[in-house]
């Protein structure tokens, strides 16, 4: 197994951080990353010392590790590592070797226990933390100073089809994690399903995770938008953990090209902690899908209930903190939208889309019109008064012509309830 380690860079890099400490500072490896244990030790015992402001030297360091130095080959061997350790400047040359060598092991090991585990095993967990593995070997450059090329260009998403709404948000922006908050029946999936069909208009690649619909229910609510035409990529599997998620995010990023992702909805997906308190879980549930934004520099719009608390008393409007069981979402998130019927009347599709946080710019709501017949929303360029988006000045709070359900009466709010029957509803 020659082929996955260096010795000799192992021993020429312990040695010259025993002559030079001040390599430790510049060098990050962890003690895992030494192939020949004991060199790993002594490494271990320096950095600490480092850290601690302590004095390098061999008595120093034989006083560190105890009872330990003389397993590790005592004063002699660490004589030898100096003598052996060559030029300084040779040593960032090490360290690159090291850490190359040590990834290439844990790609052996990782390999080794895929095969294995596709056979017989949780192949799923190990997928996850080969995953993991390739991001700390691959992704982890540390930190780096900011240059003028870092600048960021003017932000800018996928407009969501809601003028207002996307001179406040920016649109869906990629590597930024949105929240869609609202009450059984207020529209949630509604508007994912919406923005997941003006994001593709525009060229996007958009995948679903849909732990409540099934594929063919999703089919016949993007007929009723009129979205047939904009491919999506759905995953109606229940139950997914935020692990198995994360893990088929990237295979279709990778795979397919997916370059947006709707989560519906959050309180659905499971922590990989089976242990974890129900506030942990969708704290661990937040956390993954904001990580899952940035790794993939993808848009990801998720979902999540808002607690039915307000309803037991004085009608108002929702607020951050009715995001149910977490407040880990409000914080994970960088857009949180809210949904709000302002008037308790069935046959007042007047809505508002609250624009709760907004970590990159301003914060507001959006007067909203929802069209039963269509399971959508718009959105109204007026306060009052008639015209082909504003409220009709005969109906404050119904739709003009242009914005009119299919059948403005019974047999659409009938349709509507078919619609969210049982654990269906608009979530």
């Amino acid at each position: 197994m020659n082929e996955l380690y260096s010795h000799d860079a192992e021993e020429a890099l312990v040695g010259a951080a025993l002559s030079y400490p001040a390599l430790l500072d510049e060098l990050d490896l962890a003690q895992g990353a030494f192939f020949i244990r004991r060199l790993g030790e002594i490494w271990q015992a320096m950095r600490m010392m480092r850290w601690n402001q302590q004095p390098i030297d061999l008595i120093t360091v034989g006083a560190t590790l105890g009872n330990r130095f003389a397993e590790v080959g005592g004063a002699s061997y660490l004589t030898q590592l100096v003598t052996r350790s060559g030029p300084v400047s040779h040593a960032t040359e090490h360290g690159r070797i090291i850490r190359e060598f040590h990834g290439r092991r844990e790609a052996h090991r990782l390999g080794s226990q895929l095969v294995q585990q596709a056979y017989a095993g949780d192949y799923l967990a190990a997928l996850q933390e080969a995953n993991e593995t390739l991001i700390k070997h691959v992704g982890a450059e540390g930190l780096t100073p900011l240059t003028p090329a870092d600048m960021p260009g003017p932000r800018q998403g996928w407009a969501t089809g809601l003028p207002k709404l996307d001179r406040l948000t920016g649109g869906l922006v990629a590597g930024e994690l949105t929240i869609v908050g609202g009450r059984t029946r207020e529209g949630k999936s509604a508007l994912l399903l919406q923005l997941a069909g003006a994001a593709a208009r525009q060229g996007a690649k958009v995948g679903m995770f849909s732990l409540e619909m099934s594929r063919s229910q999703i089919m016949r609510r993007r007929q009723i938008q009129g979205h047939l035409e904009q491919p999506l990529w759905v995953d109606d599997t229940p139950g997914l953990t935020i692990g198995q998620l994360a893990i088929r995010a990237q295979h279709a990023s990778m795979a397919d090209g997916i370059d947006t992702f709707m989560v519906d909805y959050v309180q659905l997906v499971r922590a990989d902690d089976k242990t974890s308190s129900r506030v942990e879980e969708v704290g661990a549930v937040s956390r993954g899908l904001q990580m899952l934004a940035r790794r993939l520099k993808a848009p990801v719009l998720a979902a999540a209930q808002l607690s039915r608390a307000p309803e037991q008393g004085i009608r108002r409007m929702p607020r951050l903190s009715d995001l149910r069981e977490s407040g880990a979402l409000e914080q994970d998130a960088d857009i949180v939208l809210l949904l709000w019927r302002p008037k308790e009347d069935q046959d007042d599709y007047g809505r508002q889309i609250l624009v709760a946080k907004n970590r990159h710019g301003e914060e507001g709501r959006v007067n909203a019109i929802w069209r039963p017949g269509q399971l959508s929303f718009g959105e109204l360029a007026q306060e009052s008064g008639p015209g082909p988006r504003g409220l009709s000045s005969g109906r404050s709070g119904h739709a003009d012509s242009v914005l009119q359900p299919l059948e403005d009466g019974a047999p659409d709010r009938d349709r509507e309830e078919e619609m969210d029957s049982g654990r269906q509803d608009l979530a």
